[in-house]
């Protein structure tokens, strides 16, 4: 049977279309899994690295070994007397990495580790989402790579903190209810549909418990099922996030006398502020090539005819993915694209805010990337759409493979860059082991040091006091004064720190070939003379009558 020529070109086109997708998909997948490498040799150089790779990783331990022993870490007793721990993260982290502390003891790559497992989580979770809010799998590969190449990803990944962990709650929470084909779960579905809320309620939830600003998927979620007029399950979802977040946080709170609320919430309202900071952390970005392509693409698409009013009515002639598609599917499409875009420019919004904090950093926009990883190459469909409509010469494919090559080059410069500073860390290893066999000989077994890296006192074989010394800076009078008063006592065997001079009863123990830049400070207590020991014993001894 011959088939009519207007079919005979349309198959001939698909056809063409499909022969000319196949490179360009090896290539897309090619340049992701080259990002991929780069990110992951990152990884486990930090994981197999015994000290502090930053951001004072050592300081979980404490509170964690707490957590997975049953005591509540957050109360005032706790950060208040010996050895005085405070913990300002949230439970279910320490928890989880209480359990490698509990099966391993004392170390870090369990806990990196966790958050590179969170990464993956991370990129399934995106790569459902592109594929949900494009309809075009072949979009997949270059939206992870974006993901891949932005700085605070490969500058952050396997670090013993939160952060990923946090982050693969929240998009797990997400994917369930943005990340689905076809109509959303109505009240005239069976039971089981209810699953989704709940679930994504607990994921929500245990994003906030491992790190407190992760609370926009809860708005977001709660947003779509009000789009969506999806009474039933915005009921199940509401009820279910409020009972999980507010019983647990009622009930750390009671148990810690109020300390859970005081250290999660009251005390980082306290931490100085500065827009500089916040400046700075926000430059930073744009380290990364890969960050320009995403600015100009959001450019180009500022001008296209009635951007965010009818998208649907662009989309449906000219994207082939989505002519197969009936016209509820298409609806819900266009939705989760504004639903995205508004909360990427929440996620900025609250990236910006909170990074005027004082030791705030770009892990801080984590959050904001992972979303630009989706809608990146969102704005390029839409502009490649625009494009071929607007009847002007564009040829697709070769826009989308020298896309594909400048992400490419972004991840290597990235790459290179952050593996030059793996090269360094590993280099300054000697020294850091010279610093533990220095405190072992300088510092009694089993008398506390006050240690900035408590990795340190523990590769010693000395107990620490103080585990996070941020949290004792000043921000609380009281706990600054409970520092000063235990350095000033001469009870601590070394303080192990920064101080360019030592404080008074104290003496400076000098480490040689200190790396630029990476050396630290042993400050030990003087000894004292016997006359004036002999001193303080009369005038303690019972005076007889």
């Amino acid at each position: 049977m011959k088939l009519p020529p207007s079919a005979e070109s349309a198959l001939q086109e698909q056809t063409d279309s499909s022969e000319r997708a196949a490179p360009l998909g090896r290539l897309a997948i090619g340049v992701c899994t080259l990002a991929l490498l780069w990110v992951l040799g990152i990884g486990v150089s930090r994981m197999l690295y015994p000290f502090d790779v930053g951001p004072l990783e050592g300081g979980v331990w404490a509170p964690a070994q707490l957590a997975i022993d049953g005591h509540n870490p957050y109360a005032p007793a706790v950060s208040e007397s010996p050895p005085y721990i405070m913990a300002p993260y949230g439970p279910l982290y320490y928890v989880l990495t209480g359990i490698g502390l509990k099966l391993f003891g004392a170390q870090f790559w369990f806990g990196r580790a966790l958050s590179l497992l969170a990464l993956g989580v991370c990129l399934w979770c995106l790569a459902r989402l592109i594929c949900r809010a494009s309809g075009e799998a072949i979009l997949v590969a270059p939206g992870l790579t974006f993901f891949l190449t932005q700085l605070p990803l490969p500058y952050w990944v396997a670090m013993h903190r939160p952060d990923f962990i946090a982050l693969s709650f929240s998009l797990l929470a997400l994917t369930l209810v943005l990340g689905r084909d076809g109509p959303q779960a109505t009240s005239t579905q069976t039971t089981s549909a209810m699953a989704i809320p709940l679930l994504a309620a607990a994921f929500a939830v245990a994003a906030v418990f491992c790190r407190q600003t992760a609370v926009l998927p809860f708005f977001v979620i709660a947003a779509w099922y009000v789009v969506q007029r999806d009474k039933r399950s915005l009921v199940v979802f509401t009820i279910a996030a409020a009972v999980l977040l507010l019983g647990t946080a009622g009930l750390l709170n009671a148990t810690s006398s109020g300390g859970f609320v005081w250290q999660q919430f009251i005390l980082s309202s306290q931490v100085p502020k500065s827009a500089s900071i916040m400046v700075g952390n926000f430059a930073v970005l744009f380290a990364a090539p890969a960050t320009m392509l995403g600015v100009a693409l959001a450019l180009m698409n500022v001008n296209l005819h009635r951007f965010l009013s009818q998208p649907a009515e662009h989309l449906r002639f000219t994207d082939a993915a989505i002519q197969t598609d009936d016209f509820t599917r298409i609806i819900q499409r266009d939705r989760l694209r504004v639903l995205l875009v508004v909360y990427f420019g929440l996620s900025c919004a609250l990236a910006l805010l909170t990074t005027t904090r004082e030791g705030s950093n770009i892990n801080y926009w984590l959050e904001a990337c992972a979303l630009a990883g989706i809608l990146v190459p969102l704005a390029w469909q839409r502009w490649r759409n625009a494009k071929q409509r607007s009847g002007v010469g564009f040829n697709a494919s070769l826009n989308f493979a020298m896309g594909l090559i400048f992400l490419g080059l972004s991840a290597c410069l990235t790459g290179r860059m952050l593996a030059q500073e793996e090269v360094a860390r590993w280099q300054t290893l000697p020294y850091w082991n010279a610093v533990a066999a220095t405190i072992r000989r300088e510092v009694p077994p089993g008398v506390a040091c006050f240690s900035y890296f408590p990795e340190l006192a523990v590769a010693a074989g000395r107990p620490y006091y103080f585990n996070d010394f941020m949290q004792y800076d000043g921000r609380s009078p009281r706990h600054r004064r409970i520092l000063q008063q235990v350095i000033a006592s001469r009870t601590l065997g070394a303080l192990i720190w920064n101080s360019k001079t030592p404080p008074p009863g104290y003496s400076r123990v000098v480490i040689k070939d200190a790396p630029p830049g990476r050396s630290i400070a042993i400050d030990v207590p003087q000894k004292q003379p016997a006359s004036s020991l002999q001193e303080k014993a009369a005038s303690k001894a019972p005076k007889k009558e």
